[in-house]
């Protein structure tokens, strides 16, 4: 069912038409999410694998939004090629937060309980808002990830086993064939609350050094995944994708390009939405220069870091990360995000 061609075609009053991928959520139930962006009445034909397929809609009318904060999805504007606006025409300017388990945080404090300290997701969510952010850079999915394991028992969130796998079986013994819906429907209400607060989530679709075991690249395992996470998650709002974290271990792991730019292409295929498609770190030090991936994607998301004694680190550090900011302005027309940067530090 994971792989069934279920859909919709929705077409406006004024002639706009999208083809919208469905997706199975399990007991006999596929879904399709569709966010329009024009006012006004929209006519809606299902199928399937090609066939015509009735519905119980035919038409679903689009009004406007009465949140203010909601201005729609991140674009490249126009106008102004190296900067963000929304849809609704204002300005964006991404301030970040870096939170790569985030669906393992979700899974774990989405309700109150009293052996654990740490805040609920929204209220994670609340206090990020309020510091300023309003943009967040996260994994769908890692594993843990540690040299040295945590084993202080007062410190259980920490570099643990997430308790949900996105395919069958486990990270360790995965069943690719089969998508874990718990997980995905875990994950969905982790996007719904980023979204009732106006958050940019740079989904992270996958990470090479998380100790994941992923799909073999370009399998159709693979190719269902991808297709499924898109399908899903294209209508919310607030979906920045991002291929992979360090997507320069994708160029190690496949010897080219070609794979990540089969991503790219299949997500611009797959999402009638046309969220902004990205790719972290697309070669590894590739400061100041575009590659052949980045040149496909909308945006540059870069990792660079740069080493300096501890001694007044700080200060010669942002002097030379506002250099390479400076050099990518100059060289590349699109906008440049650098969202790990050695804060470690």
């Amino acid at each position: 069912p994971f792989s069934s061609g279920v859909g919709v075609i929705v077409t406006h009053a004024e002639g706009t038409s999208l083809r919208i991928p469905g997706f199975y959520d399990g007991d006999r139930v596929w879904r399709v999410r569709f966010s329009p962006s024009l006012l006004g009445k929209w006519k809606v034909k299902g199928f399937s694998d090609g066939e015509d397929i009735a519905l119980s809609v035919s038409e679903v009318e689009c009004i406007p939004n009465r949140d203010l904060s909601a201005h729609g999805r991140l674009r490249v504007d126009s106008d102004h090629s190296h900067r963000f606006s929304y849809a609704d025409g204002s300005s964006a300017f991404p301030l970040g937060f870096e939170w790569n388990w985030l669906s393992a945080y979700h899974q774990e404090h989405t309700d109150p309980r009293p052996d654990q300290p740490n805040p609920t997701f929204g209220e994670a969510l609340d206090m990020i808002r309020e510091g300023g952010f309003n943009y967040i850079v996260a994994n769908l999915y890692a594993d843990y990830y540690h040299k040295t394991p945590i084993t202080d028992e007062t410190k259980p969130y920490l570099y643990q086993h997430p308790r949900l796998y996105p395919f069958g079986g486990t990270n360790d013994d995965p069943d690719h064939s089969v998508l874990n819906l718990a997980f995905f429907q875990d994950f969905d209400h982790a996007v719904e609350e980023l979204a009732k607060r106006s958050t940019t989530l740079h989904l992270m679709i996958q990470v090479q050094n998380k100790k994941v075991n992923w799909p073999d690249p370009g399998s159709s395992e693979d190719d269902q995944f991808w297709r499924y996470l898109v399908a899903r998650y294209q209508a919310y709002p607030n979906i920045v994708w991002d291929l992979s974290k360090e997507s320069y271990n994708l160029l190690k792991r496949t010897g080219s390009h070609a794979y990540a730019l089969s991503r790219v292409q299949l997500i611009r295929e797959e999402d009638a939405h046309q969220n902004l498609v990205t790719a972290h770190d697309t070669e590894r030090e590739s400061w100041g220069r575009s590659t052949e991936l980045d040149d496909a994607c909308d945006f540059i998301t870069d990792q660079v870091k740069f080493s300096g004694t501890v001694e007044g680190w700080q200060s010669a550090s942002t002097l030379k990360l506002n250099r390479e900011a400076i050099r990518r302005w100059r060289n590349v027309e699109k906008p440049y995000l650098n969202v790990e940067y050695g804060y470690e530090e």
